[in-house]
């Protein structure tokens, strides 16, 4: 097994990590610049004019981004567009030329719409209804969190075609912004603030030609791309991990106390080796789960695997340093408690960590 990146996957790096530079040094141009440089249509096929990137490049784009400091909030609706909204509609085969110009462009964001209030990892608990009535659907119901709403021209919508069979009576819906559908005001979350999640209610008079596959076929859809989401977006916490862990080194190395820097005390050394670690052996698991897939192969084990194996590190590495640096770390505006705040979401959103043991176990009795 090789395990060095290509020359082009070097370069897609290298370029990724260029571009992470200038976000962080201008984050309120978030946004714009990502679009800029053809992020938003980063997996768009090659036929329709986008880069064609396979998932294990995007999760490279994604972790040298992070790594250079770009606001995680930021990438992270980056990559639920790229891995939920866009990737429902390359599932099912819908993505066509004038929306791929729109991504081109930067200016079509696609936002998942999927939790509930009552409705998260169980989708049998959907109440968002879709009737059909002769030729067109009227969806009704409410999203309670969906990543990007606010700045989204069009919404993945999943509702319930037969509501007597549970899960397997749903369906998908792409909808455009503005037909039935009305953003309420932004939620104010602990961290990945810019990510910019809202609520949602639906009363949207839809054709049928805007439901996503066959009626029912919305819990295959939705698994696939959930397997893709958990393979490839956690990798903004491998780049959050990698940043934190060299400007933990480097404090230590300049910190002084008892006449020695921090650095040689072994209870500093040994809590960085230990990051180094978790670093390594999670971003092996998330390169795995993308270049399973890439090869289109059943990987929904192993993109739990690296979900959960990632994000619980990223949460213990960025409260490790919030302590490491002292005093320091727990400024309220300061760089490791913002990274920890961005942390303790990893483990909850794309599915809790709890539903990815579910998943790993399910697939060992299985065989």
């Amino acid at each position: 097994m090789d395990f060095a990146l290509s020359g082009a996957q070097r370069a897609a790096v290298a370029r990724a990590a260029a571009l992470g530079a200038r976000v962080a040094a201008r984050p309120a141009e978030a946004r714009s610049l990502l679009a800029a440089d053809g992020l938003y249509a980063l997996r768009v096929p090659r036929k329709l004019g986008g880069r064609g990137a396979s998932l294990l490049d995007s999760a490279l784009t994604l972790e040298a981004l992070a790594a250079e400091g770009a606001p995680l909030g930021e990438l992270f609706g980056l990559g639920a567009h790229l891995f939920g909204g866009l990737q429902t509609l390359l599932e099912a085969r819908r993505l066509d030329r004038a929306t791929a110009r729109e991504l081109l462009a930067g200016r079509h964001l696609i936002a998942h719409a999927v939790t509930e209030t009552r409705a998260g990892s169980d989708l049998s608990a959907v109440a968002c209804a879709a009737r059909r009535t002769g030729a067109s659907y009227r969806v009704t119901g409410r999203k309670s969190f969906v990543t990007g709403a606010p700045d989204a021209r069009s919404f993945v919508v999943y509702a319930k075609t037969s509501p007597r069979d549970g899960m397997f009576g749903l369906s998908a819906f792409w909808i455009p912004a503005g037909t039935g559908v009305r953003v309420e005001r932004g939620l104010k979350t602990m961290g990945l603030r810019s990510a910019h999640p809202a609520p949602v209610t639906l009363d949207a008079r839809v054709p049928a030609s805007a439901r996503l596959g066959r009626e029912g076929e919305g819990r295959e859809l939705f698994r696939r791309v959930i397997t893709v989401e958990r393979a490839a977006l956690p990798a903004i916490f491998l780049g959050q991990m990698r940043r934190l862990i060299s400007a933990t080194l480097r404090f230590s190395r300049e910190r002084r106390q008892f006449s020695k820097p921090l650095l040689d005390n072994q209870a500093v050394s040994h809590k960085i080796a230990e990051h180094q670690l978790l670093l390594e052996q999670s971003r092996l698991l998330l390169y795995r789960a993308c270049w399973l897939l890439d090869r289109g192969r059943e990987a929904g084990r192993e993109a739990a695997l690296a979900k959960w194996a990632v994000t619980d590190a990223a949460l213990r590495v960025a409260l490790d340093c919030v302590q490491l640096h002292g005093a320091s770390g727990v400024l309220e505006a300061g760089e490791f408690a913002a990274a920890l705040r961005d942390a303790v979401g990893g483990p909850i959103l794309s599915g809790t960590n709890e539903i990815q043991k579910e998943i790993v176990v399910a697939s060992l009795r299985a065989g």
